[in-house]
């Protein structure tokens, strides 16, 4: 299903808003420290605007109100024009003066691109997940070298010289501390001593890896500089994340200096981390292992660029901030995005119960088949029953954390059809939601405001 065109009055609407009120439009960030803050309902700025200037980064980190996915596009059947005035509006009313950007975040085609552009977005996050080839990170020596054979013949225009472009990183120091390792120290050491023919097998992967996704990455980029017009580059992340092994030191660095050759300019890359990232829940890992890989990247994302690494799922990573914030050597960037639709669940659970209950049996029957786009702990039989639960516990019973984790896992993956026009339940959760907003806005600012710990603050 594509996303939802854009509507001419609203673009209308965006034009006259931003020619009356220039404070009002996004602009790029580049290298600024920034945060994306996702709006599932469009309800969510103002407690975004609320929590970024309780802690007081309006003038060092820059916000990304504006942020959707294509797949959220698809699935709520929201136009980018929509999300766009939804945020400006809300930065109007606050009369928010400083710089602020907008995410049109993992997009996987032109036609999506150039919807986004057309609604004034300024951060691309380019999403080529689909042309991972992640199944050859099993492979032998033997099927990795002949598949590399092959892909050398038959698109030799792209990887006649792969592994000699990349053999040079050997001499450059890949096997110490920005080398091969992987998810452990024990790892790291025992791939630190590589043979000469083992480094080119590894690079030989990555190519099979991640090649394709690498030159479709410079497809799409070409595609928005040929539609750009502002004199001020937009921002452009590159994502490479959704896969179930973490991204090597070796593979980032090769993906950012294949990028860089192919005239990829970028703004931020979104590695694979050790451990896991599962959504609307705390990090899941050995912080030391994570704090020592992160650094790894933070390292390569300064020397190869400089750039901003970005972590992606990176709600409610509590554990993560202090870490993150200790050991980043650059600017960064932090994704947020379900976790503004539960903390508007958790408004709904106070003020009407009854539709709440309904929105978690709903969750209950469209679980099984919603899961199948994540990458989650939670079971079925993690649900409470509803019709167990007294309204005054449907809170912590479904929201709380860590105590209610896998029901906050399953309200937060089946968004899509809870907020779909079948499901009838999207109006009735944004008015319960819109005549209580003061109180969301501080439900929210307090949730958001220590997600912020990672910059620092």
């Amino acid at each position: 299903m594509p996303i939802p065109p854009n509507d001419p009055k609203l673009l209308q609407q965006l034009h006259a808003l931003w020619e009356a009120k220039p404070w009002t439009r996004p602009r790029p960030c580049e290298l600024s420290p920034s945060m994306g803050y996702g709006d599932r309902l469009g309800l969510a700025t103002p407690g975004h605007i609320r929590a970024h200037c309780c802690v007081g980064l309006e003038a060092r980190v820059t916000p990304l109100f504006a942020q959707q996915s294509g797949r959220e596009m698809e699935r709520i059947g929201r136009s980018p024009a929509a999300v766009m005035l939804d945020a400006a509006r809300a930065v109007e009313e606050a009369d928010y003066r400083h710089p602020w950007g907008a995410d049109a975040d993992h997009m996987k085609s032109e036609e999506q691109i150039a919807a986004c552009l057309e609604a004034g977005f300024t951060f691309f996050t380019l999403d080529p997940s689909a042309l991972i080839r992640e199944e050859a990170e099993g492979w032998s020596e033997e099927r990795v070298r002949s598949a590399y054979v092959e892909l050398v013949r038959s698109e030799s225009s792209r990887y006649q010289g792969f592994v000699e472009r990349h053999s040079a990183l050997d001499r450059e120091g890949i096997h110490g501390p920005v080398g091969l390792a992987r998810e452990t120290p024990q790892a790291l050491a025992r791939e630190s001593l590589l043979a000469p023919e083992e480094v080119q097998t590894t690079l030989m992967r990555i190519a099979l890896v991640y090649g394709a996704a690498v030159h479709r990455v410079a497809e799409l980029y070409n595609f928005l500089m040929s539609r750009w017009t502002d004199p001020v580059p937009f921002d452009l992340e590159v994502s490479v994340d959704e896969t179930s092994t973490p991204t090597t030191p070796l593979a980032h660095r090769v993906i950012a200096r294949e990028l860089a050759r192919l005239g990829v300019r970028i703004t931020s890359l979104a590695p694979r981390f050790v451990g896991e990232f599962q959504k609307a829940v705390d990090y899941i890992g050995d912080l030391q292992v994570f704090a020592e890989q992160f650094r790894i990247h933070s390292e390569i994302a300064r020397e190869e660029g400089p750039y901003k690494v970005s972590v992606h799922s990176g709600s409610d990573k509590f554990s993560l901030y202090p870490v993150i914030a200790r050991e980043s050597l650059g600017p960064i960037h932090l994704k947020t995005s379900g976790t503004s639709y539960l903390e508007a669940l958790r408004v709904v659970a106070r003020k009407a119960p009854d539709l709440f209950r309904k929105i978690a049996r709903k969750c209950g029957e469209v679980f099984e088949e919603q899961r199948a786009s994540y990458h989650i702990d939670a079971t079925l039989a993690d649900l409470p029953d509803t019709g167990q639960v007294p309204d005054s516990e449907l809170e912590s019973r479904f929201l709380a954390s860590p105590e209610s984790d896998a029901a906050r896992q399953i309200l937060h993956v089946c968004f899509g059809v809870i907020l779909s026009e079948q499901a009838g339940l999207a109006g009735q959760i944004k008015a319960i939601v819109s005549d209580h907003g003061e109180e969301y806005a501080e439900v929210l600012s307090g949730h958001l405001a220590r997600h912020l710990g990672v910059f620092g603050a």
